[in-house]
């Protein structure tokens, strides 16, 4: 919901942002071993990444409930879930082709809730 909010007040951002956690998405692979565990789950890693991509975002940072920086890592952190799990995972994908396409809040919140 949060990005909704952000969309509605900085729309160009807010789909730039969307587009970034889009290729984002593309990029990420699930946890594997120890050490993509001990690598992708490093806190100072985690967070160096996500102040460096929060950093293309200005406008957003006070935009809605939640920062750019708290989305990314909840974005992160739900990617590295979600195709640790399932390698061929694609829900939280299909949500941000959603919000990207700017599809009515009832679709987003069906998707979301992985209701038909």
């Amino acid at each position: 919901m949060d990005i909704l909010i952000k969309h509605y007040s900085e729309p160009h951002e807010t789909d730039r942002f969307i587009e970034s956690i889009l290729q984002l998405w593309e990029k990420t692979e699930g946890i594997r071993s120890d050490e993509d565990r001990q690598r992708l789950l490093n806190e100072s890693y985690l967070i160096d990444s996500v102040n460096q991509e929060a950093s293309n975002y200005p406008k957003l940072a006070q935009k809605g409930e939640y920062s750019a920086k708290f989305l990314l890592l909840l974005a992160r952190l739900l990617m590295l879930q979600e195709k640790t799990n399932n390698p061929d995972a694609y829900m939280f994908k299909k949500l941000l082709q959603k919000l990207k396409n700017h599809k009515n809040i009832f679709e987003i919140v069906s998707t979301a809730s992985h209701t038909r």
